[in-house]
C-alpha cells in the first residue's frame, strides 16, 4: 500500500492525466484508499465465482481437451480454488498430468489433503469419545504423508460444513456420496457441541503454526477436543436448584414460625 505522500503524488497525476493515458488501480484494501483518491476515479467490484461456474468452466475445459475428469473431482477443485478461477485451471492443469480417469483421490493427492472422508471418519471417533481412534487416524494421515497442520484445518472445514447445514438446513458443499453421513453427523452432534469443538480446534489451530512439534501439538489438540467438547450434563444443575429450592421454602416456613 502507498504512503501518505504517495498517495497524494498520485492524486496530482490523477487530476491532470496525460493524453490518451488510462489509470487502472487494483487493490484488495479498498478501505485503505483516501477519498480523494476514490472520488476521482470510476470503482468497479470484483467478487469471487461461485463453486458452480467454477465447475462450469471446468467441465467445459475437460471436454476441449478430451480428458475424464471425475465430476466430484472437479466440484473438489472449485472448492479449493476459493472463488479464483485461475487457481483453479493451475490446480487442474496439475491433476491432467495423471492417466485418465481422474478421481477425487488423485486431487487430493495434488493438493496435499486427507479428504472429506478421512474428516468424516475422524469425526466419528470424536462423536464415540474414543481417544484411541482419533490418535489413530491422525497417524495413518501423517503416514500417507500429511501435515497435521493440514489435517485439522481440512477437519475445521468438514465441522464448518455441518454447521452450516445444522443452522440454515441447506444442502452441504461437499461431495455427493459424503453429504448424507455429514448430515447425520450435524443432527447427532447437535449445534452447541458443534459450537465447542470449532472453537477449540480454531483456538488450537492457530498455535499449531508456531508449535515446534506438529505431531505431539495436533494429538493433543485431538484429546482437548474430546475431553473438552463433551456435552454438558444438566442434571448436577437441576440438583443444585431443588436444593436451592428447598432451601428457599425451610426459610420461608421458619421466618412464619418466629414469634412478633
Amino acid at each position: 500500500m502507498l504512503t501518505t505522500e504517495a498517495f497524494n503524488a498520485l492524486l496530482k497525476t490523477l487530476e491532470e492525466p496525460p493524453a490518451k493515458v488510462v489509470f487502472i488501480l487494483a487493490t484488495t484494501e479498498v478501505q485503505k484508499i483516501p477519498l480523494t483518491i476514490l472520488s476521482r476515479v470510476q470503482r468497479f467490484e470484483f467478487h469471487r465465482i461461485s463453486v458452480e461456474n467454477i465447475q462450469k468452466r471446468l467441465v467445459e475445459v475437460c471436454t476441449s481437451l478430451s480428458r475424464q475428469v471425475n465430476p466430484g473431482a472437479l466440484v473438489v477443485i472449485a472448492q479449493k480454488s476459493e472463488g479464483g478461477l485461475r487457481d483453479a485451471l493451475s490446480i487442474l492443469d496439475q491433476c491432467l498430468l495423471q492417466d485418465d480417469p481422474i478421481g477425487v483421490e488423485e486431487v487430493y493427492q495434488v493438493l496435499g489433503m486427507v479428504g472429506e472422508t478421512f474428516s468424516a471418519q475422524l469425526v466419528e471417533a470424536l462423536l464415540s469419545s474414543d481417544y484411541g481412534k482419533s490418535l489413530t487416524f491422525l497417524s495413518e494421515g501423517i503416514q500417507q504423508g500429511r501435515d497435521p497442520r493440514q489435517i485439522i484445518r481440512e477437519l475445521l472445514d468438514y465441522l464448518r460444513q455441518m454447521l452450516l447445514t445444522a443452522a440454515t438446513g441447506d444442502v452441504p458443499i461437499v461431495s455427493e456420496y459424503i453429504q448424507e453421513q455429514l448430515v447425520k453427523q450435524s443432527e447427532q452432534i447437535g449445534i452447541s457441541r458443534m459450537l465447542r469443538w470449532i472453537s477449540i480446534l480454531l483456538q488450537g489451530e492457530g498455535q499449531l503454526k508456531y508449535a515446534s512439534n506438529a505431531r505431539l501439538a495436533a494429538e493433543l489438540l485431538l484429546v482437548q477436543t474430546i475431553h473438552e467438547g463433551q456435552p454438558t450434563s444438566s442434571s448436577g444443575q437441576e440438583a443444585i436448584l431443588k436444593r436451592i429450592a428447598v432451601m428457599e421454602q425451610q426459610l420461608q416456613g421458619t421466618r412464619l414460625g418466629d414469634p412478633e
